[in-house]
This record gives structure tokens, C-alpha cells and sequence, in this order.
């Protein structure tokens, strides 16, 4: 298999395998808002296109003793603190993964956020060297 950067060319396949099997989701625009993107591929073509984009996780720690509603306008207050924070850092989506308070969920849905499907998440180690691989 080789791994190589993407290149404009790669687009019309990527489009084409993105309509085949996930047309139900908006094709992503690799060429801008991401920091890198990627082609894996072997002798009979593209197998992943794919790339790397800035995301942000805003987490909260927060008083549960408060009253909701106040704790709900400090929720619109954090919001938009983060908001301006990732619009200065050029970021153009902002993750909330909320655990165990459906109540949050409603209210940053009634702010603006939108469901995702699930996600999962992976530590990036530090690298030791510059010859380290991925294991």
C-alpha cells in the first residue's frame, strides 16, 4: 500500500466513493480547513481518502448545587466564550460531548449545537523520535 498527500485529481474519485456509501453525509472539503489530507491506495486505486482538520472539545466543569437555570445562562455564556476562542484559532466546529445530563443536551440543541453521530476519540502519543511508526 502507498500513503501519499491528496491532490486535486483525487477528488472526483473520493466523490464518487463518498455518494456510493455515505451519501447521506456532507462530503468534506479536504483541499481547505484541513492541516493535511491523505490517499492510501494500492495497485488497483484509492482505498481511503481522508485527512487531518483542527477540532475542538470544549469541556466544562460545573456546579450541579446551582439552580438550572442559572446554570443555563452560564451555559450561554460558555458558549460563547468558545466560540470566539475557536473563531480566533480558525476552527470551524466546536465538539460538546455531553455524559449523563440529557437536560444539557436539550438546552446546547436549542443553542445551536447539533446532534453527531458517536465518536470516538484517540490520545496522540508523544513522538520520541522522528523515525517512531505508528504500531
Amino acid at each position: 500500500m502507498n500513503v501519499r498527500g491528496m491532490k486535486k485529481e483525487d477528488i472526483p474519485k473520493l466523490r464518487e466513493i463518498h455518494e456510493k456509501h455515505f451519501s447521506d453525509l456532507e462530503f468534506p472539503d479536504f483541499m481547505n480547513g484541513f492541516y493535511c489530507g491523505f490517499i492510501i491506495e494500492d495497485e488497483n486505486g484509492v482505498i481511503i481518502g481522508g485527512g487531518l482538520r483542527p477540532s475542538a472539545e470544549i469541556l466544562i466543569v460545573t456546579d450541579k448545587e446551582r439552580d438550572m437555570t442559572t446554570v443555563g445562562r452560564a451555559l450561554i455564556e460558555t458558549q460563547k466564550a468558545a466560540l470566539y476562542i475557536g473563531h480566533k484559532f480558525g476552527l470551524n466546529e466546536l465538539n460538546a460531548f455531553v455524559k449523563d445530563n440529557d437536560a444539557y443536551a436539550r438546552h446546547l440543541v436549542r443553542h445551536g449545537f447539533y446532534p453527531r453521530p458517536n465518536a470516538l476519540a484517540i490520545k496522540v502519543p508523544k513522538w520520541e523520535s522522528q523515525n517512531r511508526t505508528i504500531d
